[in-house]
């Protein structure tokens, strides 16, 4: 209206640019936060990639630990032998219930953050009005 009225016409076209620029930024949130958020998932491939090739190498290593320990167990007839496989069981068991915790507990933390980013992402408009 106050550039048709020609009142106060140098705000109002610093305003419109200001309106134009707001009203992109609301209409393409979406499309630049999915690409920061790409962005940070090729970065967080990055890292769990040598992660992964990690979890099948434990999961090998105990499936094979487990054929060696019975048949170790066995052979020796030796009580303290026996006790000595039997708590190398134990630790082993107690250890990898902790790294599959610290595996779960990561999982959640990236379940997390994915929530925490679109809730970001449905409130970017909001921001950019702002």
């Amino acid at each position: 209206m106050a550039i048709a009225l020609r009142i106060n016409e140098t705000e109002a076209k610093k305003t419109l640019v200001r309106l134009i620029i707001v009203a992109l930024l609301v209409n393409f949130a979406p499309v630049l936060c999915g690409l920061v958020v790409d962005a940070a998932n090729m970065a967080m491939n990055y890292f769990l990639k040598p992660i992964q090739e990690g979890v099948s190498g434990v999961l090998t290593q105990i499936f094979t630990s487990v054929g060696r320990v019975l048949s170790a167990l066995w052979q020796f007839t030796d009580l303290s032998k026996r006790l000595g496989i039997v708590m190398m069981v134990v630790v082993q068991i107690t250890m990898n219930f902790a790294i599959g915790l610290a595996f779960f507990l990561f999982a959640l933390i990236f379940l997390l953050r994915y929530i925490a980013i679109w809730i970001l992402v449905i409130l970017a408009p909001l921001a950019f009005v702002c």
